[in-house]
């Protein structure tokens, strides 16, 4: 995530530390360029910030995995793929790192001086729309949140997955990754 000068970037067991946005991007240019596998919650959307923002290129996609096409393919009617109603439900966490994340940006971004919400934002945005004018030390722990919430779930996930043996089913979805960034 990166914020200004600096990139929240998570060390050890959920630890925030800033790094210069370089030495960040640097970091995931090695990573990017690795034969290592890449876990996403909704990859298309980390991706393209990747491709946008880091000048990343898009990885080969055999090594994204994605936790919301795991979810799907275990419950494709499901009321909500979000990360953290699936945390909720499969994992029983209820942490919510996002709420003082939401609060800080309802009062300093969303409202003006007098409590009324700001003319010039997009209509009916939330808070998250904003992530990237909060600042670096609660979006950190925001973020450590999410990377550990998606590593738990693949992990719940994938053995359901190889059980009711739906691995050619979510191959599938890996291969056609790179169409569907392309209608995105």
């Amino acid at each position: 995530y990166s914020h200004g000068a600096h990139t929240i970037v998570r060390r050890g067991a959920g630890s925030v530390v800033k790094v210069h946005e370089s030495h960040a991007r640097a970091q995931l240019a090695k990573i990017w360029k690795s034969k290592d596998l890449l876990l996403f919650h909704n990859a298309a959307f980390d991706l393209s910030v990747a491709k946008t923002w880091l000048d990343l290129p898009y990885p080969e996609w055999p090594r994204i995995h994605d936790t919301s096409w795991l979810a799907f393919l275990l419950d494709p009617c499901a009321e909500s793929l979000s990360l953290k109603d699936l945390a909720r439900q499969h994992l029983g966490d209820d942490t919510d790192e996002q709420s003082e994340l939401n609060d800080w940006t309802e009062k300093n971004i969303l409202k003006d001086a007098f409590g009324k919400r700001r003319k010039n934002l997009e209509h009916g945005a939330k808070p998250g729309a904003y992530i990237a004018f909060a600042p670096s030390d609660l979006v950190g722990v925001y973020a450590c949140a999410d990377v550990r919430l998606t590593r738990e779930l693949y992990d719940y996930f994938m053995p359901h997955v190889e059980k009711l043996r739906m691995v050619e089913a979510y191959k599938r979805y890996q291969r056609s990754f790179p169409a569907l960034r392309r209608m995105e």
